[in-house]
């Protein structure tokens, strides 16, 4: 009974920071909006470093992680991208699961304002999962990660995505990641929030900063 209990108080206070997590990105990029009374036209970037916080459910278990992502164009049509993920997910008891991406991408300018972009990536997903006797199970799946949409601008800070991905891994998963970024007056900052879902009952928040380059 106790140990039920514990768990469903614990449940509670995930959810809970689920929650709060959640309407914070709304509010902070609301606040943002509102504060930023300054704003640069440019174009598209495709050279940034962006460090995003995530908050996720996948399976009914709840996830909590923080990602790195680097993208750095190498001419007008091509560039590279890399990302790692580290999250702690709300098993009972609690797992780690880490996720590594590199790849490259095309872009093609379909407006002055509007790119169309195709990727091809190699994924790497490691899962950690701590048994109740104590032992630990590892779990690892790799494969190919394609991405193809659009990037755009609108106005003169407003930067904006929509991309379908598709895992071809053991289980093969298609999904989308829609969002985009404002910029911060005259700085290279931007600050990003994102919603990404896929078939396999996985969705996931994220809020971040992005840093320019160009």
């Amino acid at each position: 009974m106790l140990q039920l209990l514990g768990e469903s108080l614990g449940a509670a206070r995930c959810s809970t920071r689920q929650t709060i997590f959640r309407v914070g990105c709304v509010v902070l990029i609301l606040f943002v909006f509102c504060v930023s009374s300054q704003a640069i036209a440019d174009d598209i970037s495709y050279r940034y470093v962006e460090l995003t916080g995530t908050s996720g459910e996948s399976a009914d278990a709840d996830s909590l992680g923080l990602r790195v992502t680097g993208t750095y164009s190498v001419s007008e049509t091509f560039y590279l991208s890399a990302q790692i993920i580290s999250s702690e997910v709300d098993t009972a008891p609690k797992s780690h699961a880490e996720f590594y991406r590199i790849g490259v991408g095309a872009r093609k300018a379909l407006t002055q304002t509007l790119d169309g972009v195709f990727s091809i990536n190699y994924g790497r997903l490691d899962l950690d999962l701590p048994l109740l006797n104590g032992r630990n199970v590892g779990f690892e799946d790799s494969g190919g990660v394609f991405e193809s949409g659009v990037r755009g601008r609108i106005g003169d800070a407003w930067e904006y995505s929509a991309l379908l991905q598709f895992l071809d891994w053991d289980s093969r998963d298609l999904g989308y990641r829609v969002g985009g970024v404002y910029r911060l007056a005259e700085s290279p900052v931007s600050i990003g929030l994102y919603y990404a879902h896929h078939e396999s009952e996985w969705d996931q928040v994220e809020l971040g900063l992005r840093y320019r380059f160009d």
